[in-house]
């Protein structure tokens, strides 16, 4: 299988999960602090041994999806979809998320809660696989969103 970056294959978690590293410097930020932010948000742990200095380990059953949370977080400006179905999500989400009046006064023929249904399944589809509590604070920021632009 052919990966972005390069994996190293670490011991499986208590429960048998695989477990892989990768290093800091595969998000493209100036600290390690700041890749390790970023890598909490997607489920990424600090990686505690002396054999790989500065790494990030995340349980993983499939790298590329791994891959494609680390290319979100860190700005999405390197993701590549092998799906063009997932481009178009992926844009779909965005613009709900950063324009809902937008959205929904010239582009849906639904109320609020059909809005609302949508952004959740893209939510859902897109980022729930990848880590709850990340769908969450989207949810969240979402629905404020909602709250400021008086359509709720």
């Amino acid at each position: 299988m052919k990966t972005k970056y390069n994996w190293t294959r670490v011991q499986s978690d208590i429960n048998g999960n695989p477990r892989y590293v990768v290093s800091w410097l595969d998000f493209g930020v100036n600290s390690y602090d700041a890749a390790l932010n970023l890598a909490r948000s997607i489920g990424g742990r600090k990686f505690h041994n002396k054999q790989y200095g500065g790494g990030i380990v995340f349980q993983s059953y499939s790298l590329p999806e791994t891959e494609a949370a680390i290319d979100r977080v860190v700005g999405g400006a390197t993701m590549k979809y092998t799906d063009q179905q997932d481009l178009v999500d992926e844009i779909a989400w965005q613009s709900l998320l950063e324009q809902p009046r937008v959205i929904y006064t010239e582009w849906l023929d639904c109320n609020v809660e059909g809005l609302i249904n949508l952004f959740d399944y893209l939510n859902d589809k897109l980022n729930r696989r990848i880590s709850n509590e990340m769908a969450d604070e989207y949810n969240e920021e979402f629905m404020k969103k909602l709250k400021a632009e008086a359509l709720l």
